[in-house]
C-alpha cells in the first residue's frame, strides 16, 4: 500500500472532512512538467473535467507562491521483510533524516538505501518519477557539461558562429551561475538561485520549467549538468540541503531525458 501525506492545509481538511480513502493521482499531464500552483494544474487540465479547489482563483486574491517545497516529496519503500528502507524518488527528506527518525524511535534493525532507477516509458515502475523522460517541457531540453562555460573569459573556449546561432533561439535555465557566461548570447536566461540555495532552486524548479517552454520562439532550452555525488549517506552535515539538490539534479536530469552535451548543438 502507498500513502501520500500532504502538508498544503486544503489537502489535510479534505482528508479529515471526507472520512474515506482518497485517490491521489498527478494534477498534470503524464510526463509533462510537475504543478506547483492552481495554475499550472488549470493550464494543463483545463479542457478535463476537473475542479480546482484554489482560494485565490477568484480574481479577487494576489498572485499565489506555490508549493512550500516545490519539488515533490521523497518516495521510500519500507520491507519489513528485509528490514530495510530504500529511497526510491529524491525529494526534501535524506536517508540521513530517515535514519535519524529511526533512532529516535530506538529503531536500529533497518538499513536505509538509495535505489534510484531511469526506466523506459514502457516499463512498469513501482514508484513514481522513475522513467528518464519525465517532468519535461514541451519544447526539446539538454543537460549542458559546465566544465568548458565555467571558465574565465581569458581561459575559456570561444562559443563558435554555430553555437551562437543556437543561443538566439534557446532558453538557458541556470543553476548557481554555473552557465551565466551564456546569458548575453541566449533568447532568455534565468537561474534558480544564483546564490546555489537548493532549497530555492527546488521552488522554482518546476515554475521555472514551465516559464522556459512558454518563452517566445524557443526552440530548445539548456540546463546545467549538476555533479552532485548521490549516496546513502547524502544529506550528512547539511540537512535537508544536499537532498534538495539531488532532487533538483534528478528532475532537471529527466526534463532532458537523460541526454548530456558538451557543446551547443
Amino acid at each position: 500500500v502507498a500513502c501520500r501525506s500532504p502538508c498544503h492545509p486544503i489537502a489535510r481538511t479534505l482528508i479529515q472532512e471526507s472520512g474515506v480513502p482518497i485517490a491521489a493521482p498527478s494534477a498534470n499531464r503524464f510526463g509533462h512538467v510537475s504543478p506547483t500552483s492552481a495554475k499550472h494544474v488549470y493550464d494543463d487540465l483545463r479542457g478535463e473535467d476537473v475542479w480546482i479547489v484554489d482560494p485565490l482563483m477568484d480574481g479577487e486574491g494576489q498572485e499565489e507562491e506555490g508549493c512550500a517545497v516545490g519539488v515533490e516529496s521523497t518516495v521510500a519503500k519500507v520491507d519489513h521483510a528485509s528490514r530495510s528502507i530504500a529511497i526510491l524518488r529524491h525529494g526534501a527528506v535524506s536517508s540521513v533524516q530517515i535514519r535519524d527518525c529511526l533512532t529516535s524511535h530506538n529503531i536500529s534493525s533497518y538499513d536505509v538505501t538509495t535505489q534510484i532507477k531511469t526506466t523506459a516509458e514502457t516499463v512498469s515502475n513501482i514508484a513514481p518519477g522513475q522513467t528518464i523522460r519525465h517532468y519535461s517541457p514541451n519544447v526539446p531540453s539538454t543537460l549542458l557539461s559546465t566544465r568548458r562555460f565555467e571558465q574565465s573569459p581569458s581561459t575559456s573556449e570561444p562559443l563558435s558562429n554555430d553555437e551562437l546561432s543556437v543561443l538566439k533561439t534557446s532558453v538557458v535555465l541556470d543553476y548557481g551561475k554555473r552557465l551565466s557566461s551564456l546569458a548575453p548570447h541566449c533568447l532568455s536566461y534565468r537561474d534558480l538561485s544564483p546564490d546555489g540555495d537548493s532549497a530555492q532552486a527546488a521552488h522554482a524548479v518546476f515554475d521555472g520549467l514551465r516559464w522556459a517552454e512558454n518563452v517566445e520562439n524557443v526552440e530548445r532550452i539548456y540546463f546545467p549538468d549538476l555533479e552532485v555525488e548521490d549516496s546513502d549517506d547524502v544529506g550528512n552535515g547539511n540537512g535537508d540541503e544536499d537532498a534538495l539538490l539531488l532532487a533538483v539534479k534528478d528532475r532537471l536530469t529527466r526534463a532532458a531525458s537523460g541526454v548530456v552535451v558538451t557543446t551547443l548543438q
